[in-house]
């Protein structure tokens, strides 16, 4: 739900409880955070802590239409929250926290394809766009399974860096060796004059 606090989020002045109401409606550049609740394909859950950046259109010239919703933070933070969790459902945790951010902003922006800007979110009830979306964290909340990532993450990183050792040793062993074959070829030259 919009507005519920995570430890490691940054606090989120906004609630259903207590919206802050104002008198005006800034129309470029808002920024709204969020944690949203998701769980993973293998039933995981985890918190996304989000921050949206938001601004509104006046596609055909109706900017009456920006105040058609009365609490455009709840519109988007719900009907995001909605997508997010249904994004989720489709990738294992592994994927979903190794890979969180073009998840997010594939689900939340659309796909990017080479050369363009992301097509980004449009509400048409109120002219909403949803431009950017920045993913500040992803918190597993069951510690056993956070656990159980972070020792396959310290074995993987192990593994790469005893592979990358194993490949710098083997380079310097073929590097000897050609030294070698040059040395004797040398020899059997000098020996055959």
């Amino acid at each position: 739900k919009y507005g519920a606090k995570s430890p490691k989020s940054p606090p989120l002045p906004k609630s259903a409880a207590q919206p802050l109401e104002t008198c005006f409606l800034q129309i470029a550049g808002n920024k709204v955070s969020d944690v949203v609740p998701v769980r993973t394909r293998d039933h995981v859950e985890l918190e996304v802590s989000l921050s949206y950046r938001v601004s509104f259109t006046d596609a055909g010239g109706r900017p009456e239409r920006w105040f058609s919703v009365r609490d455009y933070v709840a519109l988007l933070c719900d009907h995001m929250g909605s997508i997010l969790r249904a994004a989720a459902r489709e990738v294992p945790v592994e994927r979903l926290h190794a890979e969180a951010t073009p998840l997010v902003r594939a689900a939340i922006l659309g796909d990017k394809r080479p050369g363009e800007a992301r097509a980004g979110r449009v509400f048409e009830e109120n002219g909403m766009c949803v431009y950017d979306v920045e993913v500040l964290d992803v918190r597993i909340l069951d510690d056993e399974v956070r656990a159980l990532l972070a020792a396959a993450q310290r074995s993987a990183i192990a593994g790469e860096i005893e592979k990358t050792r194993l490949a710098n040793a083997a380079g310097v062993e073929d590097a000897r060796e050609a030294a070698r074959r040059s040395h004797i070829a040398a020899r059997l030259e000098t020996l055959a004059h």
